[in-house]
């Protein structure tokens, strides 16, 4: 794990190989094929290892909920070497590969299904709407907090942007009174 992470900083994706994963490794190339038919895979098997569960925090209201669940979101992007490979990843699952397959599955999907389960849980209380569309109300919140990671360095940073956000979203989802902003 720490060779692919330490060959990804160091080299990038396209020049890493599995000849220089197995030397930082200390192991013979027959070794990590036996376990990986290629470097794509290991790589997404390493990325599928660090990313773990964003934890949800369930003990207060939905927007502070999903505010969190945001940040966390891009603090992971920013700061791990997980999210380093995130673009190059984002291309394999656009183009319907078996990496980009593996990906969604292994790392995309599970955690699409936690966030709508946080978001079905506010339903259930009576915090959100009873007609919300969950599964949209998840594609609402992930699609821009992905494209902050793709544009990121081209967008002005704003301090406020996940509450921003939920509260522009929630404006449309909650069933009283909307959230004082600002």
């Amino acid at each position: 794990m720490e060779a692919v992470l330490d060959g990804l900083e160091e080299v990038g994706l396209a020049s890493l190989s599995m000849e220089a994963i197995a030397a930082r490794a200390g192991v013979g190339k027959a070794t990590i094929y036996r376990r990986w038919s290629s470097k794509e895979d290991l790589v997404i098997d390493v990325v599928a290892g660090l990313v773990g569960a964003i934890p949800v925090p369930l003990d207060g209201d939905i927007r502070t909920s999903l505010i969190e669940v945001l940040k966390r979101f891009r603090a992971f992007m920013s700061k791990m070497a997980a999210g380093a490979v995130f673009p190059w990843l984002v291309g394999e699952v656009a183009a319907g590969t078996e990496v980009g397959r593996h990906y969604a599955e292994a790392v995309i999907l599970p955690r699409q299904q936690a966030l709508a389960g946080v978001i079905q849980a506010a339903v259930d209380r009576g915090e959100l709407r009873a007609d919300l569309d969950v599964k949209m109300a998840v594609q609402l919140l992930m699609g821009p907090a992905l494209m902050q990671r793709l544009l990121g360095p081209f967008l002005e940073q704003d301090e406020q942007w996940e509450e921003n956000l939920v509260d522009a979203l929630l404006r449309g989802w909650v069933v009283g009174p909307v959230w004082p902003t600002g």
